[in-house]
């Protein structure tokens, strides 16, 4: 808070060596820490610049959860973007397929690990965890 009075976000996890850490008051980011972040839409991009250099924009997004929330970030991001969506219910993909331009649609669970490695997860630049079930998330 001292390092950015004026931006509004929360450091929510960290992992550190594989490890997970639990945030406080005291803690201090580490080189090599992957960092789980919250923040204000217009701060973001203040938060981005001061874990890690910005080399370029974000293009990748993978979207976990093909509901409301999911879908309409699709429809925004889906002509700048490319954009993915996992969905569980067959019949909620065949929807979004027929309703979103060039967004892929993918039928699967979001915790599929071999899901993810097959979609080359570790390739993204967003992933957006939206489904209805905090634990999936």
């Amino acid at each position: 808070r001292r390092h950015m009075p004026n931006v509004d976000t929360r450091v929510a996890a960290i992992y550190r060596r594989n490890r997970p850490i639990i945030p406080r008051g005291d803690t201090v980011i580490e080189a090599d820490d992957e960092v789980f972040f919250l923040a204000a839409r217009r701060d973001i991009r203040a938060v981005m610049s001061e874990l890690r250099r910005i080399e370029r924009g974000f293009r990748r997004v993978v979207i976990a959860g093909g509901g409301n929330i999911g879908e309409r970030l699709a429809e925004h991001l889906e002509h700048t973007h490319q954009v993915k969506i996992i969905e569980h219910s067959l019949t909620r993909c065949t929807m979004l397929s027929e309703r979103l331009d060039r967004t892929v649609v993918l039928h699967g669970s979001a915790t599929s690990k071999r899901l993810l490695e097959e979609e080359n997860i570790e390739e993204c630049d967003i992933f957006c965890a939206l489904t209805n079930d905090d634990e999936v998330n």
